[in-house]
């Protein structure tokens, strides 16, 4: 049941980076997006009040409504270095949820189920960094420094080599590498 809670949390965080590209843009949203985020929060609530996240109108307005809860530390780095890029804090938060679900495996877990679980989220960021990588060359136009710098980092399938492989190739050429 442990476990579980701590798994179902990827869609608090999911919310939550929501609420973050909001105040990185100044709070203008729709309000369509903010109301089907709340919903979906009621169901693994933990006791955010979304509708404070989603009337934040900057990244420090965000970090104090998420004041007392885990996201708060995280939301909070960016603000006490001025970092204000949604893609950096989404990342962030991937990270700590990965991290978190390692630890809850390892915790809630018997050993097997934990070597399982452990298997699915090292083949899960294998996805999440190959996907990255994609997004990073064909939308945001980093360098393959930048790109290594965004890597998760894991010991699963896919070498390190082949991630920086990846960053540094043509676009043309990522389908054939991956």
């Amino acid at each position: 049941k442990n476990f579980l809670r701590i798994f179902l949390s990827k869609y608090e965080i999911e919310v939550v980076k929501k609420a973050v590209r909001n105040a990185c843009r100044g709070g203008n949203s729709d309000g369509i997006a903010d109301a089907a985020a709340i919903e979906s929060h009621k169901i693994v609530s933990s006791g955010l009040n979304m509708e404070r996240c989603f009337a934040a109108r900057s990244l420090a307005e965000l970090r104090d409504a998420l004041a007392g809860t885990e996201y708060e530390r995280i939301i909070g780095r960016f603000t006490d270095f001025g970092l204000r890029t949604p893609m950096d804090i989404g990342t962030a938060l991937d990270e700590f949820y990965f991290k978190k679900l390692q630890k809850g495996a390892k915790t809630y877990l018997s050993a097997s189920d934990s070597r399982g679980v452990n298997e699915f989220i090292s083949a899960e960021i294998d996805v999440f960094n190959i996907l990255w990588i994609y997004r990073y060359k064909k939308y945001y136009d980093m360098t393959t420094e930048e790109i290594v710098n965004h890597i998760m980092p894991n010991k699963n399938k896919i070498n390190r080599t082949t991630l920086y492989e990846l960053a540094a190739c043509d676009i043309k050429e990522f389908p054939a590498i991956v």
